[in-house]
This record gives C-alpha cells, structure tokens and sequence, in this order.
C-alpha cells in the first residue's frame, strides 16, 4: 500500500553533490496530494486484496 501511494506523488526530495537527502517543507497542497494518494492506495488494495 505505502508503494502504491508513493508511486502516485510527485516526489518532493532533492539530493546535493555529496549524496545528502533534503526533503522541502509539505504545503497543504501537498498533504492534499498525499492523503488522496493514500485514499487511493487503500481503495485499490480494499478492492483487490492479495491472494496467497
């Protein structure tokens, strides 16, 4: 589920010259993005559960 939402954003990181990862400030459109995204996630697993 958390791949399926993470996969369905924007991604919102940046890495330097050095390899050091920067995440930038979540706007209240980005948690809009996110919480539809996890929405999303949990819908199309609730959907389509996994078989064993």
């Amino acid at each position: 589920m958390a791949a399926y939402a993470l996969n369905a954003v924007r991604p919102m990181y940046r890495v330097n010259l050095m390899g050091r990862i920067y995440a930038g400030a979540i706007s209240d459109e980005r948690r809009a993005e996110i919480k539809n995204a996890v929405a999303g996630a949990i819908e199309k697993i609730r959907l389509h559960p996994p078989q064993d």
